[in-house]
């Protein structure tokens, strides 16, 4: 697997990114990386990441961002409020 995605595009691999892509309305394709081979000589195909044009990347990983911290906010105010308990 040393692939490169296609000319003009750039694969961005991070957790729940495909989400973030998704939410901005972005025109990406999962990013296939490679092929798991299970027992049975059954080929499973093994997504990360999506691909995006270039000029997507900066705005898709600064929302990524964004959602990142959102959700930890979000996470610190329920570990908050589960302490007060």
């Amino acid at each position: 697997g040393g692939a490169s995605p296609p000319p003009g595009t750039v694969h961005v691999n991070l957790p729940r990114i495909t989400r973030v892509a998704r939410a901005l309305g972005l025109d990406f394709a999962p990013a296939l990386v490679g092929f798991d081979f299970q027992r049975g000589g059954k080929t499973l195909p093994v997504f990360e990441g999506v691909v995006v044009c270039l000029e997507f990347e900066k705005q898709l990983v600064e929302a990524f961002i964004a959602e990142e911290e959102r959700l930890a906010a979000a996470e610190a105010e329920k570990e908050r409020k589960e302490a007060a308990k």
